[in-house]
């Protein structure tokens, strides 16, 4: 079977009981007082290390966030500065700063502007396309300028849909 080991306090009781003389009762102690330091000097890089790895970790989640928000500032940039805002701000204003962020980035892609019908062409497309026809037929007697007076001349709704579209641009 495994030895059990003693605990600090118990090997110290066990040396000072064997002690003859106060130096050897001084050196009890030494020795146990250093093995009490390089415990505590243990404990110490053993907390820094899990302070570091807590603050990774940490930031690693506001890089995370960071990225939700489809901002034009790189992750690894703003979610280090998300970190330093969130230990001055409370539960109620880093929500109205997370919807903020939520919404300028989706309004930042956001489609701007009017959308048209199933075709981007207007009125005049479609009279230049028939000026044009008419211009084949009559093999040039008609140039393309006249035939698009000539349509506009023959349906005025055409040309009043015209001006209707060059006033709404």
């Amino acid at each position: 079977m495994g030895e059990t080991k003693k605990s600090l306090g118990t090997s110290v009781l066990e040396q000072l009981s064997k002690a003859v003389t106060d130096a050897d009762r001084d050196a009890v102690i030494a020795k146990a007082m250093d093995e009490v330091e390089i415990a505590k000097a243990e404990a110490a890089q053993a907390t820094e290390m899990l302070e570091i790895e807590r603050d990774i970790r940490i930031t690693d989640a506001y890089i995370a966030k960071a990225a939700e928000y489809n901002l034009p500032v790189e992750a690894g940039v703003l979610g280090p500065i998300l970190k330093s805002v969130a230990t001055v701000l409370t539960d109620e204003q880093l929500d109205v700063l997370d919807e903020l962020l939520s919404s300028v980035g989706e309004a930042l892609y956001a489609e701007r502007g009017i959308s048209g019908g199933a075709t981007n062409s207007g009125v005049l497309d479609e009279v230049y396309g028939m000026s044009a026809e008419l211009v084949g037929k009559s093999a040039g007697a008609v140039s393309l300028e006249q035939a698009t007076t000539a349509m506009f001349e023959t349906n005025p709704g055409a040309y009043e849909t015209y001006l209707a579209e060059q006033n709404g641009r």
